[in-house]
């Protein structure tokens, strides 16, 4: 059955039962806004494998929404995916891009003047210099209550200046009571 929709003078087909990749579209949903976005066609799709979505139209129309996730699961699991260290879905990855992320991208405080050593840009060489700390620091305190932390929180992210903590620690450990320690101590 054809669905007609008027769009910008236009009119736009939706054929449901019309299947992109792996997606199959079952519902017109019609425009809907989402988190703040403009409004956009979305429909409701079943995928090969079974799991229905919902999904904007012309991400699937457009390949950007392959199925509903089954396809790339399966591609990392097939090992055709490239691989460099193998440790990009591990927590100790994720500590290392939020740290990178907060340097390069936040410009205002605290990480205004924030940088990371251009060694550590790269994943391996951070690796290289804070696995074996991290994996004691894991053992000892569990790998949720494990965060990397500046000792010195005006400095910036290099091996000299970074270590495990808990959060405990790292909440005892900023600007604002290293400021109060300093005037209190002239």
């Amino acid at each position: 059955m054809i669905h007609m929709k008027r769009r910008n003078r236009r009119t736009v087909p939706i054929v449901l039962g019309a299947t992109y990749n792996q997606l199959t579209i079952v519902k017109d949903l019609g425009m809907v806004s989402a988190g703040g976005e403009k409004a956009r066609r979305r429909c409701v799709a079943k995928c090969s494998c079974g799991t229905v979505i919902t999904a904007r139209l012309d991400q699937i129309k457009g390949s950007n929404t392959t199925s509903c996730g089954c396809a790339f699961k399966a591609f990392l699991v097939s090992g055709k995916a490239r691989r460099s260290h193998g440790r990009s879905l591990s927590r100790f990855y994720r500590i290392w891009a939020g740290m990178v992320d907060r340097a390069k991208h936040h410009r205002e405080k605290p990480y205004k003047d924030v940088y990371v050593h251009s060694d550590w840009r790269v994943f391996s060489n951070f690796s290289r210099d804070m696995l074996n700390s991290y994996e004691k620091h894991v053992a000892e305190h569990g790998e949720r209550n494990t965060t990397i932390d500046r000792i010195d929180p005006f400095g910036n992210y290099e091996k000299q200046n970074c270590r495990w903590a808990t959060y405990k620690q790292q909440a005892n450990n900023k600007r604002k009571l290293w400021n109060k320690t300093i005037c209190e101590s002239l």
